[in-house]
């Protein structure tokens, strides 16, 4: 008796509403049922392409391996919907001639009907109809290339949303729109980056701490926030294949969606993110452990360089934690009692009369630094404006370009500067800073460490055993 294997496919069904591959199943069930052919297996691949093949194919891969390993035998028939559902490639149907040609198994089509492989006839044919969808498939691909380029140069949304925002409409109408759950999420973690210098670690954790799924599903680790903090799409800026899109004059072109941060902001984040060298003391983008590490200087011979953490282990035993020169590793010290001694000295600057007067709260200047920082990105997109009309000509622009990017810098730098007082503020509302900064996580006290003070560790003295705190240097700021 025949038995039909039947194979289902859909391109796109990302929505996952499996409309296509339902309406395909009710057809070739209905084949099968006319042709008294019982149905031994459904293969079903929703939502894969025939021709990309970074897009899987599992259930055809199932398929053949049957058919390779002799579970299809002579006599059955594959069924599906088209052949085009069944593959697109010269290539592909090559290989499914070869495995049914010996085994004598027919494809037979409900849009076509029966294609016998085992004949030249029937292989003619076959090949003819792959022939012409792989060519239908390289225009197919070639026109959505066309106007996915022509997209991004007009400035529209692209088809996938970035989080902190949703798409709404489709094709020319598609726009994307602000996200109201998730894009105060967005602008949170860029001024973690950018006004708190706080790490990818501790971005990351705020970020997932929403409670808000990626846009795949899932939590972010902190490759995927540190790509959002360098993704151009934030500061309204278009990309394709991963570079910003430039017009004829070589500016960029800006999308038709709100933007979550200003230009200056983003060339900010990604430098930061880039360039160890303008990180903020600390930041390495990983946790850290231990409170003077990337903080703490080295004090040898003015040597300045930054402290990493290391073990002092005489003996081959487990030894004692040290602060040791990351450049040189010229000096170490014991890190235990070097915590405790500045620890101890930040809580008691903090417990004086003059504590919240030092922790005002910065919230309002930031406030009003960003909203200058939009006012000057809004003014650059009305120099382009101009130009655009005619009414600037390339020289008019380019001045008004300079200027703005100047003041752009010197926003940008007053919006680092005041970093240590928004960082401080929170502490200063508290009934008791002095105690609500020994309770604090380590990250907290780093962050308030670095805002009120530069320690520097000096060499301790020659043939001295005991800790000396003058060895330890706090320079308040």
């Amino acid at each position: 008796m025949t038995s039909a294997y039947v194979y289902l496919r859909q391109s796109k069904d990302v929505e996952n509403t499996r409309a296509a591959v339902d309406r395909q199943r009710a057809d070739c069930l209905d084949l099968c049922e006319r042709n008294r052919w019982p149905v031994a297996e459904v293969y079903e691949d929703n939502d894969a392409s025939a021709s990309n093949p970074r897009k899987a194919r599992k259930d055809y891969a199932r398929l053949l391996a049957d058919l390779e390993h002799g579970r299809i035998v002579s006599g059955d028939v594959i069924v599906a919907w088209a052949q085009d559902r069944l593959l697109r490639k010269v290539a592909d149907m090559l290989v499914l001639i070869d495995l049914c040609a010996k085994r004598g198994i027919a494809v037979v089509t409900v849009q076509a009907g029966r294609l016998d492989l085992a004949t030249t006839d029937g292989q003619t044919l076959a090949l003819m109809a792959a022939v012409i969808a792989q060519g239908e498939m390289t225009k197919k691909a070639a026109r959505q290339r066309a106007e996915a380029e022509q997209a991004a140069s007009d400035g529209q949304a692209p088809s996938r949303r970035a989080f902190g925002y949703r798409l709404e409409g489709k094709g020319r109408k598609r726009r994307m729109v602000l996200d109201p759950a998730e894009a105060p999420v967005v602008r949170d973690a860029f001024d973690r980056l950018l006004v708190k210098g706080q790490s990818l670690v501790r971005i990351t954790d705020a970020v997932n701490a929403a409670g808000l799924p990626s846009v795949r599903g899932t939590t972010l680790c902190r490759k995927g926030v540190r790509y959002l903090l360098t993704n151009p799409v934030y500061a309204g800026l278009r990309t394709h294949h991963g570079e910003v899109v430039r017009d004829d004059d070589g500016e960029p072109v800006r999308g038709d969606w709100p933007a979550i941060i200003t230009e200056d902001e983003h060339d900010r984040a990604v430098r930061l993110l880039t360039d160890a060298a303008r990180r903020p003391a600390g930041f390495r983008g990983t946790a850290r452990r231990w409170l003077g590490s990337g903080l703490f200087r080295c004090g040898m011979d003015g040597c300045g360089s930054d402290v990493r953490c290391g073990y002092r282990s005489p003996n081959g035993g487990n030894g004692a934690r040290t602060y040791v020169c990351r450049e040189h590793a010229h000096l170490s010290r014991r890190a235990d009692v070097i915590d405790d001694l500045v620890l101890r000295a930040v809580a008691a600057r903090l417990a004086r009369d003059d504590a919240r007067d030092l922790l005002a709260g910065g919230d309002d200047e930031v406030t009003a630094l960003r909203a200058e920082a939009d006012a000057l990105a809004a003014a650059l997109d009305v120099a382009r404006d101009r130009l655009r009309r005619g009414v600037y000509d390339e020289d008019d622009f380019v001045t008004e370009k300079r200027r703005v990017k100047v003041a752009q810098e010197a926003v940008g730098r007053r919006l680092t500067a005041a970093a240590r007082s928004s960082v401080l503020g929170t502490l200063g509302a508290a009934p008791d800073p002095a105690a609500a900064f020994t309770a604090a996580d380590l990250g907290t006290q780093r962050e308030v460490v670095d805002a009120l003070a530069v320690v520097t560790l000096l060499p301790a003295r020659r043939g001295e055993s005991s800790f000396d705190p003058a060895t330890v240097r706090i320079d308040w700021r």
